[in-house]
Formats: structure tokens, sequence, C-alpha cells
């Protein structure tokens, strides 16, 4: 047996062992399968999971996406979150995580709140755009050293420098996602995380659960699906998290765990595993979300899978490499 199977065959143990899944949400099938907003169905409409603020206090006047737009959700709404949370949301934490997932966002032609977003920056010399049959076109200076070609495994690989964010909004908008879809009879266990949400500057990163990382990883096949899954662990073995959030998003897989003051363990260090998505899973890398200050000159290395590689006419003067999935 190859070392890669024993490492699937341990994950996938180590999960059906402890962990239970108790949330799913395909964003690429629902979006392509239905026309109607979905709502998140819980026991009180209305109060804010995030505040506390009912419609007495608060306005719930608009649409709020339990999973942000720009991931791709278009359907799956929920009315537990109110306007100034919502806006909140918006204008600290989901602007970060856009700059994280700008470039696999564009390559996979996810469309965001205002379409799919073009990528293009004078730091490296390339940029991405769709020709009008909708493929993704990568533009790119001849002899380009920040994309690397391999044929016989149809991969290709994108060195990029991401904008400026801050790694801890990414951990705490994984969490404000993972709390709007939890059910009403989790959120007592998570009273410290919803305070900690909601505090764009605090980390209580000197209380164990509160450490902010996440494994990250690529996801080789089905690059173009992206998806929500949420785990909860089965006993009360405080070694592992009680809960686990995992999403893929434009081929980039982020798992990291939702802290639980009640229940997770104050004097350990959390252990969990990568999630197998798929048999030749790529080995994650282990990012620290700790930092409160924003992170410059990030350079990120995407790689994907394409069905056909051809160097297309010159575009802009510049010639262009076409990928189609």
């Amino acid at each position: 047996m190859r070392a890669s199977d024993k490492l699937f065959n341990f994950v996938c143990n180590f999960y059906t062992q402890n962990y239970d899944e108790i949330f799913h949400f395909n964003i690429t099938q629902e979006n392509l399968s239905n026309r109607k907003p979905i709502y998140i169905q819980t026991g009180r409409e209305y109060s804010c999971r995030f505040c506390g603020r009912d419609k007495k206090s608060a306005s719930f006047s608009k649409a709020a996406h339990a999973i942000p737009e720009f991931l791709g959700n278009k359907l799956l709404l929920s009315k537990n979150e109110c306007d100034e949370c919502n806006t909140f949301f918006g204008n600290t934490y989901e602007d970060s995580v856009s700059k994280y997932f700008h470039l696999n966002s564009s390559i996979t032609g996810i469309k965001g709140k205002n379409g799919i977003p073009k990528y293009k920056t004078n730091r490296i010399p390339f940029q991405i755009k769709r020709d009008p049959l909708g493929n993704t076109v990568i533009g790119l200076e001849e002899n380009n050293p920040s994309i690397s070609v391999w044929p016989l495994r149809q991969l290709i690989s994108i060195r990029w420098l991401r904008q400026p964010y801050i790694p801890l909004h990414l951990h705490k908008l994984f969490a404000k996602i993972a709390l709007s879809l939890l059910p009403d009879t989790e959120l007592e266990n998570f009273l410290e995380t919803r305070y900690w949400i909601r505090k764009p500057i605090i980390d209580l990163s000197h209380t164990t659960c509160f450490n902010s990382f996440a494994l990250k990883s690529d996801a080789l096949e089905n690059f173009q699906s992206s998806f929500v899954s949420i785990f909860k662990r089965k006993n009360e073995n405080g070694i592992y998290p009680y809960l686990l959030f995992l999403i893929q998003h434009a081929g980039t897989v982020f798992l990291t765990y939702i802290p639980s003051r009640k229940k997770d363990s104050m004097s350990k260090n959390l252990i969990f595993y990568p999630f197998p998505i798929e048999r030749n899973f790529v080995l994650p890398v282990i990012l620290d979300l700790n930092k409160k200050t924003r992170e410059r000159f990030d350079a990120g290395i995407s790689t994907i899978q394409y069905s056909d590689f051809l160097l297309a006419q010159e575009l802009d003067k510049k010639k262009f490499l076409q990928v189609q999935y």
C-alpha cells in the first residue's frame, strides 16, 4: 500500500470514529438547481445570533447571506442576522477573505456579488480574463517565471501576490459562517465565540481554544466546486475540537475549528487532521491566523488541473494561455 493510501485511510478512520457531519451545503450545485432563496430553519426568526437583539431594537431588512455572496452563495439566507451586524461583517472580515481567495475566484470563474472578479497586477506580469466562450484566459509575458506548466500531469502552478489582508479575519469569518448555520440548541456552547467574532481586534489567543490556525490545501479534482461542511465531535474527548468547519472554494480547502470555551480543552493543544476530500489530496500547510495586522507581500501558489491547454493568439500585446476545464 502506498504511503498516500495509508494516510487517506487513516484520516478517513479518524473522522468516522470521532465526528458526525451535521451540516453540508454544496454552493455550486444549489446555484444550478435552485432559483428561490433558501432560508435556514431556526426556532427564533429575527433574533440576531451575534448581538442578541430582535426586531424591537434592530432592523432586519437586508438579505443576510449565511455564506457570503463573494464565495458564490446566491441562495442560502439567514433571518437571524441584523442589518448592523451584516454591514459590520461585510466591511471588515469579508474584505480580507475575498482578497485571500481573489486569484482562485478569478481563475475558476465563480461569480460573487459583482460578477467574476478580474485579476491584474503590476508586480507580477500576468492577468486573468474570460474569452467570449467563457474560457479562462491567462495573460503573461513570454517566459514568465510566475507560471509553470506540467503537461504530463495537466497542472498549472501560478505564483502570485495577495492584496494586504488580516489573517485573524479569516478565522473570524469562518466562525461567523458556522454560527449562522448551527441549530439553536448549539448556540449556548459558543457564547464567548459570538463576542470574539463581533470584536475585530480581540483575538483571545492567550486561551488555548481561541488559538487561530487552519489547515490549507489545494483541491486538484473538482476544484471548481464550492461547498461548506460542519463536523461535530461524537464524544467528550477534549483533545479534539468540538466543532470543525470545512470550506472548499475555488480550488482552496480550509479546515479550521470553531472555538468553544465550554466544550474545548483549555489546557491542551487541540488536534485534528486534514479532511479526505479526495484520495489524491495535497498535504496541507498550517496557517497561523492569530495576526491582527495586515499581512503584506504574502505570496500564494495556486495549482489547478486542466483538461486542455494551448498557447492562444496574442491579445493586448501579450501571449495568453487558454485554459479549458
